[in-house]
């Protein structure tokens, strides 16, 4: 008894927290908070990390999936009985769902009141959670079905990819804000850099968690890097070049772990909700 209520608790702490979540971005682009959208202030602190415009619309497809979880994650809310699926999920999210969406909404208002030292903070603490998330999901039973599984999969794999690229661009935009020299070296040095960095976090995460979707969405960040950069007259190649070589090392990556994932089935799940770190 005590249990189903636990799971009942967080099942309804999720669903409002996703409201929250989604309204806070809403009303940012709506309103917008602080009379300026997400975007213009991005623009603000102009640096060669930030992808191109498209790139994105990849949060309507976040959102989306994040949306299905959040029904999915509920059902058997008014039933007398959670299916064991719905029980090992929570066991594996636990609150980590609620405190990453209130905190999406937190760097909404800190961002657009332009609090940027402490709009990293917040992404770093967010990037923290989701990993652990991802990392938890990941240890999940196999024996659950396709489309579940796609969705779990999915869902924390594109929000974690994004995010982890996320808040590489939110460290650059502090740096920027900063006035950071750079210790004299060029701004393309240091943009490749970070692209470097986060090409090893990717190849890091894929190895750790096997999920493909994580890859796909650093893929599309950095075909985004590309694309903004042929948007400059002239563009700064040497961008371009080390974008597109981390892309395919990435890719060919991903490929390989999604392949592997999909038809390996050997991997030990018998312990579906062990606790998995970074490091182990």
């Amino acid at each position: 008894m005590e249990n189903s209520l636990k799971i009942r608790t967080l099942q309804a702490l999720n669903i409002v927290a996703f409201l929250v979540m989604a309204g806070f971005n809403a009303l940012a682009e709506i309103l917008p908070i602080n009379d300026k959208t997400t975007r213009q202030l991005s623009d603000q602190y102009p640096n060669l990390f930030t992808p191109a415009g498209f790139t994105f619309s990849i949060w309507s497809v976040i959102y989306l999936l994040l949306l299905a979880f959040t029904i999915f994650q509920a059902s058997g809310f008014f039933s007398k009985k959670v299916s064991p699926t719905v029980a090992a999920l929570h066991k594996a999210v636990g609150l980590d769902f609620v405190l990453t969406s209130f905190l999406n909404a937190s760097w909404i208002i800190v961002w657009h009141f332009e609090w940027v030292a402490l709009s990293v903070v917040i992404m770093l603490i967010m990037l923290y959670l989701l990993v652990n998330t991802l990392l938890n999901v990941t240890n999940m039973s196999k024996e659950i079905k396709t489309s579940e599984r796609f969705l779990i999969r999915a869902s924390f794999g594109l929000y974690t990819g994004w995010i982890s690229m996320a808040a590489i661009a939110n460290i650059t935009v502090f740096l920027v804000w900063a006035g950071w020299d750079g210790f004299g070296l060029s701004p393309e040095f240091w943009t490749a850099a970070m692209i470097g960095t986060g090409t090893i976090i990717t190849l890091f995460m894929l190895f750790k968690t096997e999920n493909a979707y994580y890859g796909l969405v650093v893929i599309w960040a950095l075909f985004g890097i590309m694309a903004k950069q042929y948007e400059q007259v002239p563009p700064e190649r040497m961008i371009v070049l080390i974008s597109a070589l981390c892309l395919i090392i990435i890719a060919v990556i991903t490929i390989i772990y999604g392949v592997r994932s999909f038809f390996r089935k050997t991997r030990d799940y018998s312990h579906p909700l062990r606790s998995q770190s970074l490091f182990s």
